[in-house]
């Protein structure tokens, strides 16, 4: 299967080496995807394979990205889903399961899973987010 989002699926697969750019306790971290609406919302999308944590670096990133965008008067979530996609598999983020979500209210950790696109589609109605609707 194909997405007809990725533009270069060979460069889209390029491992990014962090060699050389790390202290001793601190080093890069990725966010699997960004979505921003007219500076005002924000959600960080973190996925892991299903049954793996979520370092507490990168979780400790995540929210301060976050709380300095509620704190400049927007609202964030961080969303952090799970898969369980083979290697070679293209990962659908709309079909990952959601285990647990960060907003300046409260951190939910959901007992049953909510798909990705479904949170999202709330969201839009929710917070009469157009842009997001999908």
């Amino acid at each position: 299967m194909k997405s007809e989002l990725i533009n270069n699926p060979k460069r889209a697969k390029q491992v990014i080496a962090y060699d050389g750019i790390k202290s001793k306790k601190v080093h890069p971290t990725d966010i699997d995807a960004l979505l921003e609406f007219d500076g005002k919302y924000l959600i960080l999308i973190e996925l892991k394979v299903k049954g793996n944590k979520v370092p507490k670096g990168q979780r400790l990133a995540l929210e301060r990205i976050a709380v300095k965008w509620v704190r400049d008067g927007g609202e964030a979530w961080i969303v952090y889903a799970s898969h369980d996609t083979k290697d070679d598999e293209i990962i659908f983020l709309k079909d990952c399961d959601i285990f647990e979500i960060w907003s300046s209210k409260r951190t939910l950790l959901l007992e049953k899973t909510i798909k990705v696109k479904s949170f999202l589609r709330e969201l839009a109605i929710s917070y009469k987010i157009d842009k997001l609707k999908l």
